[in-house]
């Protein structure tokens, strides 16, 4: 097996920067050292940023207690959208020379309003405002005039740069190599999660989306490279490790996820904001078009094919192309989209992880369990907050759903999820070295 030193090294840089943001912008040898951009929800169009030689910087939630924030927003909204507005107002707003919103849900738009009023002077604020239902007459029309807006406003950040049709281009061009490096890592994940755990996979996923993108590509590519070799060459070790999809929003870290594996399970695909949603965005630089898009007037659908030759208009047709977030109508096409990896990656079970007081995710939750239970796929929803969960109950309720599943697989037979690869936990360590069950964590 070839030596996994090179994947250990590059996932470690990944999940560093994307474990403390603040410390990776405010490194001395930070490549380029341009202005940093952070932006909330996928949706924001990193392409944009890069274009006008900015660092885009996904915001995610800051773990751990809330501060300031609970003195702006009502205890009901969601703790995703307290510990964003917290993580910026303790200190990561100030590493930042500006921050883009996008229209998501109520609890963010309020996050967006309190930000806009408390930033520091000077700070660049943007809010972009997306449409909800992605199928409406003009939707990808009034995407692209968006865009132009956000293109525009940055002119406004020091050290910004016009943004050019050459260089929206170029931002294309990165933008899918690190996309790219990902997808292949997923791949890795899915066929042996004992080389790339489901919480490695996640953690690579977050720092991709804070580092100098070049430098990320080459660092996903890398690991990817090495991985892909390392599984051509050995074996998946034969377990009873059921194979679990999970979904959910932003995760702020990998604790739920590791606590999965912990169980007796793997993680070997998602519905996540940072994971196969964000995946699959069409390569705007290639020209990609998903191949179900009818064919039409550029103003009549979310994504026209082929992609239109304005590269506004392209973008706007990739990002209203991908798989939508829960926040988006119709719903129709996640739905496939999950019902179909479920397929794909022999999934066994789902685990729905539900942020508290989301709306969104809530009211997909019970058609999307129906459409999965039908296929023979049981369901467990947890509701995190603070990106966590609590320990005991979620790891006994973790250990009951993969009993389940196991009971189910004895009285089956044989069917989808042969569950084969992996090794047995406590004893299973992935490329950054940490083991996945309780035995390596020593929890």
């Amino acid at each position: 097996m070839p030596d996994l030193t090179a994947a250990r090294a590059a996932l470690g840089r990944l999940l560093a920067a994307g474990s403390d943001p603040g410390a990776y912008l405010s490194r001395a040898d930070r490549p380029g050292r341009r202005p940093a951009v952070g932006y909330v929800c996928s949706y924001v169009p990193e392409e944009i940023l890069l274009a006008a030689g900015l660092h885009p910087v996904r915001l995610g939630a800051r773990p751990g207690p809330v501060g300031p924030a609970d003195s702006s927003l009502q205890s009901f909204a969601c703790s995703f959208s307290r510990a964003c507005l917290d993580g910026l107002l303790s200190g990561l707003g100030g590493d930042l020379a500006g921050v883009v919103f996008a229209y998501t849900c109520d609890s963010l738009r309020a996050a967006a309003e309190i930000w806009k009023t408390r930033r520091p002077a000077g700070s660049f604020y943007h809010f972009l405002n997306l449409p909800a239902r992605l199928d409406g007459p003009g939707s990808a029309r009034y995407t692209a005039s968006a865009f132009r807006r956000l293109a525009g406003d940055l002119a406004s950040v020091d050290g910004a740069r016009p943004v050019s049709a050459a260089g929206l281009a170029a931002a294309a061009r990165l933008t899918a190599a690190v996309r790219g490096g990902l997808a292949r890592l997923a791949e890795v994940r899915s066929a042996r999660p004992d080389l790339l755990p489901g919480s490695a996979f996640l953690a690579a996923a977050r720092g991709a989306t804070v580092v100098d993108r070049e430098e990320g590509a080459a660092d996903l590519i890398a690991a990817a490279t090495v991985l892909e070799a390392a599984a051509a060459g050995s074996e998946p070790a034969r377990t009873g490790r059921r194979r679990i999809l999970v979904s959910g929003g932003f995760l702020e870290t990998d604790e739920p996820v590791h606590l999965i594996e912990e169980a007796g399970a793997d993680v070997v695909a998602d519905d996540l904001c940072l994971g196969a949603r964000w995946l699959s965005l069409p390569d705007t630089a290639a020209g990609d078009a998903r191949e179900d898009c009818p064919a039409g007037d550029p103003g009549s659908g979310p994504c026209p094919s082929p992609l239109a030759a304005d590269p506004f208009d392209r973008l706007a047709q990739a990002y209203l192309a991908r798989v939508p977030c829960p926040a988006k109508h119709p719903p129709g096409p996640r739905f496939d989209f999950v019902r179909r990896e479920a397929e794909a990656r022999s999934v066994d079970g789902v685990v729905f992880l539900l942020q508290k007081f989301c709306d969104p995710h809530a009211f997909d939750y019970p058609d999307l369990a129906a459409l999965l239970a039908a296929s023979g796929r049981p369901s467990l929803v947890m509701e995190i907050e603070q990106g966590g969960l609590t320990h005991g109950q979620a790891r006994t309720r973790l250990e009951a759903f993969v009993e389940r599943l196991r009971a189910g697989r004895s009285a089956a037979g044989t069917g989808c999820g042969a569950g084969t690869a992996g090794t047995a936990a406590g004893t299973r360590t992935g490329p950054t070295g940490r083991g996945a069950g309780k035995g390596a964590e020593g929890r």
